[in-house]
């Protein structure tokens, strides 16, 4: 039941093979049997692709909430004899990691023992069912009806540069005089804003260095080579060591609805194992702290 549901989750044999650590030929095998014994195709094989049948999609939804409904049942009858256990496969961007989880995972993992975590850094988005993820975070809205949304709390985006940077160029008191500056964005031309009172300011940025990784940017502000506008949290740790000086404070976007929201994500609702339990407790008591002062309280989930 398990191997033919991750079949369909991961969308081939060779990739449910890996998420379940199976050689390829015993999910190939099994499923074989369970057909055999159910009497019906379940799935529709090609050279290229496989699909489910109608039949296939009925026995996958029974299946899923009966693998649900087992899961609880044991759980809920050991949960008080036993400490939260198990593999827990995480993922993240580059950048959320390195800011937000490195600093405290180590702790975690000493306070929770039992608890293997498997790291899964990418800045693209993991389907998490076909990777047989546990959790991911994620920052800015999250879409997809079939995923569970939790909100951990909101950051605003801040301007920063180096002291060398400063010191050689000039600080910025306005947004206006960012024409002037080498700005470090993701495109050739960035949209960044900013706040005066109650009226927003949009400002088209540019600069001759681009890149669509979070830590090259920092790494190239940090190195004196222009301004950059990052996440709180992604520049906490350098502003607090004084490797970048916070710009423009008195224009950061603060207003609640334009704050990006750093959430975890779940692959499905309802019983959670005791592991994944275990670290969203921590997320939540680590992501308000990751900079104290201008990270608010998570919206409602």
């Amino acid at each position: 039941m398990k191997v033919f549901c991750q079949v369909v989750d991961s969308g081939s044999m060779a990739n449910a093979a890996r998420v379940l650590a199976l050689a390829p030929a015993s999910v190939t095998g099994t499923v074989a049997r369970l057909e055999r014994h159910l009497g019906v195709s379940l799935l529709r094989r090609s050279t290229r692709t496989l699909g489910v049948t109608e039949a296939g999609e009925a026995w996958y939804r029974h299946a899923r909430q009966i693998l649900r409904q087992t899961a609880e049942a044991e759980e809920t009858a050991k949960k008080h004899a036993r400490e939260p256990h198990g593999r827990l496969r995480v993922t993240a961007s580059a950048g959320v990691a390195r800011s937000f989880l490195y600093p405290w995972l180590p702790d975690f993992c000493r306070q929770y023992p039992l608890i293997g975590v498997d790291l899964h850094i990418s800045d693209r988005l993991v389907d998490l069912r076909a990777q047989g993820m546990d959790l991911a975070l994620r920052t800015g809205p999250v879409t997809g009806a079939d995923y569970v949304a939790l909100p951990l709390a909101r950051y605003p985006h801040l301007t920063c540069a180096s002291p060398a940077y400063l010191a050689m160029h000039g600080t910025p008191a306005h947004p206006d005089e960012l024409e002037r500056h080498a700005c470090l964005t993701y495109q050739t031309r960035a949209e960044w804003r900013y706040q005066a009172g109650e009226e927003t300011l949009d400002y088209t940025v540019t600069g001759h260095l681009v890149s669509n990784d979070a830590n090259a940017l920092l790494a190239w502000a940090e190195g004196g080579l222009g301004i950059v506008r990052q996440p709180a949290w992604a520049v906490a740790a350098a502003l607090k060591e004084g490797r970048l000086t916070p710009l423009l404070e008195a224009y950061t976007v603060r207003r609640t609805s334009q704050l990006t929201i750093l959430h975890a994500v779940l692959p499905e609702q309802g019983f959670r194992p005791r592991k994944v339990e275990a670290f969203l407790a921590a997320l939540r008591r680590h992501a308000p702290n990751v900079w104290p002062g201008t990270a608010e309280p998570p919206p409602p989930a």
